[in-house]
């Protein structure tokens, strides 16, 4: 995220410069790489699929991006990026760790040549002709590195998206989940909005009123920086809210620096249904004029009936 801030900065300043405009592109893939790697479920789950459903949803996704999208994006381009995608993640700490620990660094270069030489915007006009590019290349993969299809039909997946826009991503399964639960306007945790902050842990944005977070004292501000006796100020947002995820009724123990403390202070807190209001504040102002106030902070399924 670092890197990303720093590129956006330098293209204020040079915007016409392709090198920033790449570094930042390739920033933001390794920022996707980092965070999926992070993501239990991800790993849990779209990892250990098999080649064949693997290249399944590489086809769901295509599909859903032709049927769905508003530009026509060629299946080359959809392609290419993947290929930029796996390419990249070669190179990648978290992906390398996960898929290839031990591997011999000069087969991994091999695999990459092999995907700038062959398959680099290699031109593919139909989605069985993608369907069979992924494949040749998570053979190349298995053979090379022992490399397991799912992670290379992955990044095929998740690069599929990134030749669209900023605004288009692969959710795993718990980032699905917590998507509809905002939409529902109610998830089970302890009612917190926060941030990683590199070296001090997890700053809280937001404190929900009324929640288990709210009731144990925190407040915007403070910075988590253990959950459970381990030390999340080097985490990612989403490896620390892996740890602060449970079931309704089971307890997690905090470690809270906060300004209005000279220490850090303990804090439990029990796991439990919030709910979130869309419109937290509704007050008339001006009664003889028939003015009212409404402070609305998103959309979900609760809203009109808040309304």
């Amino acid at each position: 995220a670092t890197a990303i801030e720093h590129y956006k900065r330098a293209l204020a300043q040079w915007p016409d410069d392709a090198g920033l405009t790449y570094g930042l592109r390739r920033a933001k893939i390794h920022f996707s790489i980092e965070r999926r790697y992070s993501d239990a479920s991800f790993k849990e789950q779209l990892l250990r699929m098999s080649r064949h459903d693997a290249l399944e949803l590489y086809d769901s996704v295509l599909n859903r991006i032709r049927g769905n999208y508003v530009e026509d994006i060629s299946t080359t381009s959809i392609v290419a990026h993947g290929t930029e995608s796996l390419w990249l993640a070669l190179s990648n700490k978290d992906f390398v760790d996960r898929n290839l620990f031990g591997a011999d660094p000069k087969r991994i270069q091999r695999l990459k040549d092999l995907l700038q030489e062959k398959y680099w915007n290699k031109p593919v006009y139909y989605r069985e002709g993608a369907r069979q590019v992924v494949n040749e290349v998570a053979d190349h993969a298995e053979k090379l590195l022992g490399l397991g299809g799912a992670a290379v039909v992955m990044e095929y997946v998740c690069g599929a998206c990134n030749c669209l826009d900023d605004y288009s991503s692969v959710l795993t399964p718990t980032r699905n989940d917590d998507l509809h639960d905002n939409m529902k306007g109610e998830f089970v945790g302890i009612g917190i909005v926060m941030e990683a902050q590199v070296g001090q842990g997890m700053a809280l944005r937001n404190v929900l009123p009324n929640s288990p977070a709210a009731e144990s004292g925190l407040r915007p501000g403070d910075h988590i920086v253990k959950i459970d006796d381990h030390d999340c100020r080097f985490m990612t947002t989403e490896e620390a809210a892996g740890l602060l995820s449970g079931p309704a009724g089971s307890k997690v123990r905090l470690e809270v620096v906060t300004p209005r403390k000279s220490e850090p202070v303990s804090a439990v807190c029990t796991r439990r249904k919030v709910e979130v209001k869309s419109i937290p504040v509704a007050k008339i102002v001006d009664p003889q004029r028939g003015i009212a106030y409404i402070q609305q902070t998103g959309f979900q399924e609760s809203t009109v009936f808040e309304m």
